[in-house]
């Protein structure tokens, strides 16, 4: 299906309702996030996220469907005593990231905002650079609104 028609997340939306790795799943077009809460003193717990990602490979396998690896982040939010065990797919290690972009919002795992609103402030000042330059080149006000 050619990337950009409006038909391709609908489809990918309906390919991978049957997606039930038997966790919370977060879907989101192309995105999907698999979720575990680990309560305190539950040593069990840091066990299920291998055994969750291992249905999420079969399902994959079933359906023709490949993770990519490289695009595929762990990452632990909160204070935990003791680290779960690394994930891997195809014996090849999940990066556990401390911050990464997730819907366009920048979540770290010690719940602070700081990269998020790092990333709008620069995105803000590349954009005001931006309507600055054309402005300096002649454009009026009420062509500058539309840019």
């Amino acid at each position: 299906m050619p990337q950009g028609t409006w038909l391709r997340p609908l489809t990918f939306a309906m390919y991978i309702d049957d997606l039930n790795p038997q966790c919370v799943v977060q879907k989101f077009i192309d995105d999907t996030t698999l979720t575990v809460i680990l309560l305190k003193g539950n040593e069990s717990a840091h066990n299920c996220m291998p055994q969750y990602l291992d249905n999420l490979l079969t399902w994959s396998t079933n359906n023709c469907m490949v993770i990519n690896s490289k695009k595929t982040k762990e990452m632990i939010l909160g204070i935990a005593n003791k680290s779960p065990p690394p994930l891997t797919i195809s014996n090849i290690p999940v990066e556990r990231a401390t911050c990464f972009k997730l819907l366009g919002i920048n979540n770290c795992n010690n719940f602070r905002l700081d990269a998020h609103v790092g990333a709008l402030c620069s995105k803000v000042a590349s954009r005001l650079y931006f309507l600055k330059l054309h402005k300096r080149s002649g454009l009026s006000a009420d062509d500058l609104v539309f840019l």
